[in-house]
């Protein structure tokens, strides 16, 4: 009956899936590499320096994501900074023009502020 939204629907689920999967084998990777570098360092220094160390190691991880997700959160006005079509003054309509010509004009200004013709 609809097939966009079926395709649509099992590239969705298929793409969770895989993310899925990805952030499982993420996590286990992540597990071993402590577990290793616990041994290696409960031997080379004990257990306070090893704890210590994968401590700072995984609270400076934790700061470096978050200052990222802060710094890429949604700004709360619609333009990006980098819009420069933004902080151009749109132009006035001359007094007594048409409505349909002033729509017109809006449009044809628009196109061209967006490069496609």
């Amino acid at each position: 009956m609809f097939p966009s939204l079926r395709r649509t629907a099992v590239r969705t689920a298929r793409r969770t899936a895989l993310s899925l999967g990805a952030g499982i084998a993420f996590i286990v990777g992540a597990v071993f590499l402590t577990i290793a570098a616990w041994i290696f360092l409960v031997a080379a220094h004990g257990a306070l320096v090893a704890a210590f160390i994968l401590g700072l190691i995984y609270l400076g991880l934790a700061a470096i994501l978050l200052g990222t997700a802060i710094s890429h959160a949604a700004p709360d006005h619609p333009h990006s900074a980098c819009d420069c079509d933004a902080t151009r003054s749109q132009p006035t309509p001359p007094e007594g023009m048409p409505p349909l010509v002033e729509a017109f004009i809006f449009g044809l200004s628009a196109a061209l502020k967006s490069g496609k013709s």
